[in-house]
């Protein structure tokens, strides 16, 4: 794996034309990895846990790792075959488990578990994006 960098989560929108969203995330330096998000997965982040009768998979999961004794440590984003993912750092019983998933999943993951976020620098260089100001578009 190439060398990561932390990232916090920047912004996250909804675009007012088409109704997709994203995700900034900001390395300490300005470096930004733009994650595509479904409107949904928008609202979810950053809010408050649902009081809805209907769990969340990401809720579901997380609860589910530490049931089984999994710690989430951290969320990398890395780019494999061309491709953006995120891996997941778990611990368990002293060893370190990663597990791959969608960036998408990987941002809700981090945010919901409150653990730190890093981009490898493949990552930053294949997914950086212009930020765009308030009340553009996001394409």
């Amino acid at each position: 794996m190439a060398a990561v960098k932390p990232v916090e989560l920047g912004e996250v929108r909804v675009c007012r034309r088409c109704r997709r969203g994203r995700a900034n995330l900001i390395s300490p330096d300005g470096d930004v990895v733009t994650i595509p998000l479904d409107a949904s997965r928008v609202r979810r982040i950053g809010a408050a846990p649902d009081r809805d009768d209907v769990p969340w998979l990401t809720d579901v999961v997380l609860d589910r790792l530490a049931t089984a004794g999994y710690r989430v440590r951290e969320v990398v984003f890395d780019v494999v075959g061309g491709i953006l993912r995120a891996l997941v750092s778990c611990e368990h019983a002293g060893e370190t488990v990663v597990l791959a998933c969608t960036p998408q999943e990987g941002v809700d993951l981090g945010e919901r578990a409150r653990v730190p976020l890093y981009a490898t620098d493949d990552a930053l260089a294949q997914a950086a994006g212009p930020v765009t100001t308030p009340g553009e578009t996001l394409h």
